[in-house]
């Protein structure tokens, strides 16, 4: 079954909706089913898992930069953490969830990052972001005036609510509010929109 949710509704949360409506459904029609505790939830987006690494690979790299040492400098402080596979499911008691979220969050007034400022601070911070959500921390690509982020969330947490902790992390390690309201927060997996037929 296919559904779509908005990012205020945790991936536990719309598993447990769905089967109570299910089992309410069968009880109605006269054919009532138990359905075991344990379900599987996989998150799909516009983009796959590999279009996403990818992107966040070559942020830096591409970036239009005219000072190469700056460019260098943001190259450095990216991370990838090639032990995360995000074909994994995040196992819980009540069952498997492949939450995957792209998140980006961008400086307030396009501030520009640079390493004798805020750089040092950002990547602390998305650090510290994964410690406290729990998330496993895939990648980080940091660009002058925004950041990108790839990891697994916890299967409790909303993507709202993931994306404001990245948000309240990232301002409380640079000290003072440096990123602006606005955070994407894009759900992907290894399949996407397209395998169902869905645009």
């Amino acid at each position: 079954m296919v559904f779509q949710t908005g990012p205020d509704v945790s991936p536990e949360l719309f598993a447990g909706r769905v089967k109570g409506r299910l089992q309410h459904a069968l009880r109605q029609a006269g054919t009532p089913m138990g359905f075991s505790r344990k379900t599987a939830v996989r998150a799909l987006g516009d983009n796959v898992s590999d279009v996403v690494a990818g992107y966040l690979r070559r942020q830096t790299v591409r970036a239009a930069l005219v000072d190469e040492r700056y460019r260098a400098t943001l190259r450095a402080a990216a991370f990838e953490d090639a032990a995360v596979d995000l074909a994994e499911p995040e196992e819980t008691s009540r069952g498997r969830y492949w939450f995957n979220l792209h998140l980006v969050a961008t400086t307030e007034g396009r501030f520009r990052i640079g390493q004798e400022d805020f750089l040092d601070q950002v990547r602390a911070g998305v650090f510290a972001w994964a410690r406290e959500t729990g998330s496993a921390l895939k990648a980080f690509a940091p660009m002058p005036d925004h950041v990108h982020v790839a990891a697994r969330g916890r299967p409790e947490k909303t993507p709202r609510e993931l994306g404001e902790a990245l948000w309240r992390e990232l301002n409380r390690a640079a000290g003072c509010r440096l990123m602006s309201d606005r955070v994407y927060a894009g759900t992907f997996s290894e399949y996407g929109r397209g395998v169902l037929g869905l645009s």
